[in-house]
C-alpha cells in the first residue's frame, strides 16, 4: 500500500510539473504572438497615418488647383 501511495504521489507530482510546464510554454507562446501582433498593428497604424496625410495633402492641392481655375470648390 505504501509503495502504491508513493507511486501515486509521484504520478500526481509529475503531472503537476508537466501541467505547469505546458502552461508556461503556452503563456510564452501567447506573449510572443501578442508582441508580434502589436508590432504589426503599429506598422499598419503608421501606414494608415501616412495614407491619411497623403489624402489630406491631395485634397488640399486639388482645392488649390480648382481655386486657381476659378471653379467653385466643393466639400
Amino acid at each position: 500500500i505504501a509503495d502504491a501511495q508513493a507511486a501515486g504521489s509521484k504520478l500526481v507530482a509529475d503531472a503537476g510539473t508537466q501541467a505547469a510546464q505546458i502552461v508556461a510554454e503556452g503563456t510564452s507562446k501567447r506573449n510572443e504572438i501578442v508582441g508580434a501582433l502589436e508590432v504589426q498593428r503599429s506598422e499598419l497604424q503608421d501606414k494608415v497615418n501616412a495614407l491619411a496625410a497623403t489624402h489630406a495633402d491631395t485634397v488640399s492641392k486639388l482645392k488649390a488647383a480648382l481655386d486657381q481655375l476659378g471653379a467653385p470648390a466643393t466639400s
